[in-house]
C-alpha cells in the first residue's frame, strides 16, 4: 500500500533538477540571467561555476547589451583579449562605471586598446572594425619618396585648451598624453611625437621631435591657453609640421582631444584640413571627446574624413583604400545628467 502511495507521488512530480540538464540547455537558461545573477550561479556548485566562467560569448552578450551602444564599442573586442576575457572585462568597466560616475570614462583595458591603435599594432581579427588598420610602410613610401622612411610612427597631439574645457578636462587631456607618450617610449621606440594646444589660434608646445624623458615634465606644466574654439586651425598647423619634417615618412596619427564645441562653418573647415591631410599625407586622425557637453557627432564626421576610398586614376594607378581614424570617448557626462 505504502509502494502504491509513492508511485502515485512520483507520477505526479514532473520537477527536473538542473543537474539532470545537458550543458547546452544549462547555457540557454544561463543567457537569460543578469549579470549578477549570473555572479550567483557561480557559487552554487562546480559546475555552474565552471558554466560560467568557460562561456565567454555569454559575457560577450553582456558586455555588448549593456554597453555596445557607446562610442568605444569598436574596441570592445581588442579591450576583451587585453583583459584576458569578457568576463574580466565585464568586470573592469562596471568597475570604471561606478567609480567614475557621473562621467563616462574608458575602462584599463580600453585605454590599452587605444595605445595598441594609436601605435597601429592592433590587427582587423582582435579589433573587427576597419579603424584598426593602419597605412602599410609600402602605402607611405610612396607617397613621400623624397623623404624615405626613417621614423616609423609620428603622432601629434591637439589639446583643446578653450575655456569650454573645465580644469577637470584639461586635467585628463594631460594624463592620457602622459601615459600615450610613456607607452610609446616603451613599445615603439622609433617613434616621434609633437604636442600643439589650441583655442581660437593653436600654439605649438612640443614640435616634433624623438620621444625625451622630459617630455611628460613638459605636458605637466603646460597651462591652459583658455578662449574661443577654432579645430580647424591646429589639424591644419598638424599638416604643416608633418609636411615641414624632414624626418617623417611613416604612419602619421592626429589625435584630436576636445568637446568639439565650435560653430558649423568651423567643423565643416575641420573636416577639408582633416580630408587634406589624409589625401597629401596619409593621416589618421582620431577624436577624442573630452568634456561636459562633447559634439559626438561632430568629432566623429572629423575623424571619418581621413577614411580614404579604393580610387584608380586617369593614369591607371591605383589608390588603396585608408581606413582612416575614428570618433572615441576619453571623458564626458552621461547624457542623463545634462
Amino acid at each position: 500500500m505504502a509502494i502504491e502511495r509513492k508511485q502515485e507521488s512520483d507520477k505526479g512530480n514532473d520537477v527536473i533538477e538542473m543537474d539532470m540538464l545537458p550543458n547546452e540547455i544549462v547555457n540557454m537558461c544561463l543567457a537569460e540571467l543578469s549579470a549578477r545573477d549570473l555572479l550567483h550561479m557561480e557559487m552554487i556548485n562546480h559546475r555552474l561555476r565552471d558554466l560560467v566562467l568557460q562561456n565567454n560569448n555569454l559575457w560577450k552578450d553582456k558586455v555588448k547589451l549593456r554597453w555596445g551602444m557607446q562610442a568605444n564599442n569598436s574596441l570592445l573586442e581588442a579591450s576583451s583579449v587585453l583583459a584576458g576575457g569578457w568576463k574580466n572585462l565585464y568586470a573592469q568597466k562596471h568597475v570604471s562605471e561606478k567609480r567614475n560616475k557621473p562621467w563616462v570614462v574608458p575602462s584599463d583595458p580600453e585605454i590599452e586598446a587605444i595605445l595598441e591603435l594609436v601605435r597601429g599594432d592592433s590587427s582587423l581579427d582582435r579589433v573587427g572594425s576597419p579603424i584598426s588598420l593602419s597605412p602599410t610602410s609600402s602605402v607611405m613610401s610612396e607617397m613621400a619618396p623624397a623623404r624615405g622612411l626613417k621614423r616609423g610612427l609620428t603622432v601629434l597631439l591637439l589639446l583643446d585648451g578653450s575655456s569650454s574645457v573645465t580644469r577637470e578636462d584639461f586635467d585628463a587631456m594631460k594624463s592620457f598624453t602622459r601615459k600615450l607618450i610613456d607607452n610609446l617610449r616603451e613599445r615603439r621606440p622609433d617613434s616621434a611625437v609633437g604636442l600643439i594646444q589650441f583655442n581660437q589660434s593653436p600654439r605649438t608646445i612640443i614640435p616634433i621631435c624623438d620621444i625625451s624623458e622630459d617630455i611628460p615634465e613638459r605636458v605637466d606644466k603646460m597651462q591652459q591657453l583658455m578662449g574661443s574654439t577654432d579645430i580647424a586651425a591646429p589639424i591644419k598647423t598638424a599638416h604643416e609640421l608633418l609636411t615641414e619634417d624632414g624626418n617623417f615618412g611613416g604612419d602619421a596619427v592626429v589625435l584630436l582631444l576636445s568637446d568639439g564645441q565650435t560653430s558649423t562653418s568651423e567643423l565643416e573647415a575641420s573636416q577639408r584640413e582633416a580630408r587634406s591631410a589624409a589625401e597629401l599625407m596619409g593621416v589618421r586622425l582620431f577624436a577624442f571627446g573630452v568634456g561636459r557637453d562633447v559634439d559626438e557627432m561632430g568629432l566623429n564626421r572629423i575623424a571619418a574624413s581621413t577614411h580614404i576610398e579604393c580610387e584608380q586614376l586617369l593614369d591607371g594607378t591605383i589608390i588603396p583604400e585608408r581606413p582612416g581614424g575614428a570618433y572615441l570617448t576619453l571623458r564626458r557626462m552621461e547624457r542623463s545628467m545634462l
